[in-house]
């Protein structure tokens, strides 16, 4: 990670804990990361949510983070005159609805 330091906010989570991973891969997106700590000897920190829903598949355990973790926030935002636009509206409402539904749960 030497002169890449990563915006993601597990690395930044860990940093702050005083942990520095030895960075074998990274991937574009979380749900990439079960597959790459399947059957290997490597350990990753990512949301609950997604490591419990592997988990049985890849044959993984979840265990507790190394230490207290901040949430990741997850935003959306937009510029004011885009309130109304049909092609930011929808996509807005479809995220809100399934976020809205995941508080719900309680997951």
């Amino acid at each position: 990670m030497r002169g890449y330091p990563s915006a993601a906010p597990i690395p930044r989570q860990l940093a702050l804990l005083g942990i520095r991973p030895r960075v074998a891969v990274r991937v574009e997106s979380y749900r990439a990361v079960p597959h790459f700590v399947a059957g290997t000897d490597r350990v990753a920190l990512l949301q609950h949510r997604l490591a419990v829903r592997a988990a049985d598949d890849l044959g993984l355990r979840v265990l507790e983070p190394p230490g207290p973790l901040e949430p990741v926030v997850e935003r959306l935002w937009w510029h004011r005159n885009r309130d109304d636009d049909p092609a930011h509206a929808g996509p807005r409402a479809t995220v809100i609805d399934a976020a809205r539904t995941l508080d719900e749960q309680g997951s």
